[in-house]
């Protein structure tokens, strides 16, 4: 049976080695539905393979890869409830070689936990800004895919280089304070709540081990909140109101895989509803089929609201004999349903962007990075740079037709996808019309879709 407590969305980032599974794993071990005796195997297994520290992290980390090279690479999910909210968390990759894997995780989400290592080596490493730490990078992407809503981890202070030092999260603080203000986060919002993963130091209950620690006050629309542990601040987030209800369905999909001969399709709806027994039309890669069954949180449910993650058994004669990695079940399509309006296959569109870092520090005409939109990669080539802008007012400067643009810039652009994409305008779908560029695995800038201005509609077959 679906909780009735409203189900808030939560993605965990970070560099690599942070804690971040580990989290995962101990807040589903005190909240969650794992059990005695799935707690005991798992800590059986993780004994006997050496890794007895992972043992909470092997709760999230399900295959041999990752638990044989200790770090995730794939998204992987978990619930468990507060006192006022079904919490759906996600695990995403840390390492930067997994990097679609993260963005992929984080499209679906509704707010963020950015867990921060205190230990010394890790913390520098962290928030290298050559590209290599990953914490600065992930705070932007979680920004980019608009989550407004953050929360910062400060773990492992029960590392020997820690000790519980109050000087030592002060600094830690102050650092990445300092990269989320360049991102405009606003600093009465974010919560940072020092804690041990591991030890389950401040996830729901005060840590005696920290007794300097009183608490850190946040502001939300209701007024200023209190927050003194990890469940605290889950539970003064709030989750945004808005009218994507009546707009027409939208359903990236995030992943696919074949259960007993059934076909199941993941993915977050981002606006419409879906109701049980609805065809649904894919794209970009044309295709159509049956949702015969949704499941929230592993429970059938009738109908899937905005903001819900899903799965969806589809009928399986309506698979294509390309189903697979280049088919129309892949990560990166989006379905509707007939009677919404139709989905577009983006040939060209003008955007808005923000160059924010390069290796030549310069981008000319012609450049064509990686676009991560909802769930989809494509490589787009910018083929006009139409205009500068003031990154604060949005207004023109000159010159009127700039041949470069350097970090920093702000620019009108036009851009063509060099493979078939489902996207739409930022003003109708933000979540759909918003996008990071990479290079090199590199993020290079951000942007959004103001403007489609060549495009095929996906039809249905009848």
């Amino acid at each position: 049976m679906a909780s009735p407590k409203p189900h808030l969305n939560l993605v965990v980032l970070g560099h690599t080695g942070a804690g971040k599974s580990t989290l995962i794993g101990h807040l589903l071990a005190d909240l969650g539905d794992v059990g005695e005796e799935t707690m005991a195997k798992v800590t059986r297994l993780a004994t006997e393979a050496g890794r007895s520290d992972c043992k909470y992290a092997w709760l999230v980390n399900h295959t041999r890869g990752e638990r044989e090279r200790g770090l995730t690479i794939d998204v992987h999910a978990g619930h468990f409830e507060t006192s006022k909210y079904a919490v759906n968390i996600l695990d995403v990759p840390g390492h930067r070689d997994f990097l679609k894997n993260m963005i992929a995780g984080t499209s679906e989400a509704d707010g963020a936990i950015l867990l921060v290592s205190a230990a010394r080596g890790q913390f520098k490493m962290s928030m290298k800004d050559d590209g290599s730490g990953m914490v600065p990078e992930h705070a932007m992407l979680a920004y980019t895919f608009g989550l407004s809503q953050i929360i910062v981890c400060v773990n492992k202070m029960d590392d020997k280089t820690v000790d519980h030092s109050q000087e030592r999260f002060e600094k830690v603080k102050t650092s990445v304070q300092k990269h989320l203000r360049k991102i405009n986060y606003k600093m009465e919002e974010v919560p940072f709540i020092p804690m041990s993963a591991w030890n389950g130091d401040n996830l729901t209950e005060k840590c005696a081990n920290m007794a300097w620690w009183e608490g850190s006050q946040v502001i939300r629309t209701s007024g200023k909140v209190k927050v003194t542990t990890l469940t605290d601040a889950i539970d003064a987030m709030v989750i945004p109101a808005g009218r994507e209800r009546r707009r027409p369905l939208r359903i990236p999909i995030r992943d696919m895989f074949t259960i007993k001969g059934m076909t199941v399709a993941i993915g977050r709806v981002e606006s419409g509803q879906l109701k049980s027994n609805t065809k649904l039309l894919f794209g970009p890669t044309p295709g159509e089929g049956t949702a015969i069954s949704i499941q929230k949180n592993n429970t059938p449910v009738e109908c899937a609201r905005p903001r819900d993650v899903i799965g969806m058994v589809l009928e399986t004669n309506c698979i294509n004999a390309n189903r697979g990695r280049h088919g129309m079940y892949r990560r990166g399509q989006v379905c509707t349903d007939e009677a919404s309006e139709p989905l577009k296959i983006v040939k060209e569109f003008i955007a808005q962007i923000v160059v924010l870092e390069h290796p030549k520090g310069i981008i000319h005409e012609g450049y064509a990075p990686i676009i991560d939109i909802h769930t989809s990669h494509v490589q787009c080539r910018i083929r006009q740079f139409i205009e500068k802008l003031d990154r604060n007012t949005g207004e023109v400067i000159w010159p009127r037709n700039p041949k470069r643009l350097f970090i920093g810039d702000a620019a009108n652009v036009r851009m063509t996808p060099m493979k078939p994409m489902c996207a739409e305008q930022f003003r109708r779908f933000p979540r759909l019309g918003r996008f990071s560029m990479r290079d090199l695995s590199r993020v290079v800038g951000v942007g959004v879709i103001t403007k489609i201005t060549e495009y095929e509609t996906v039809k249905s077959s009848e």
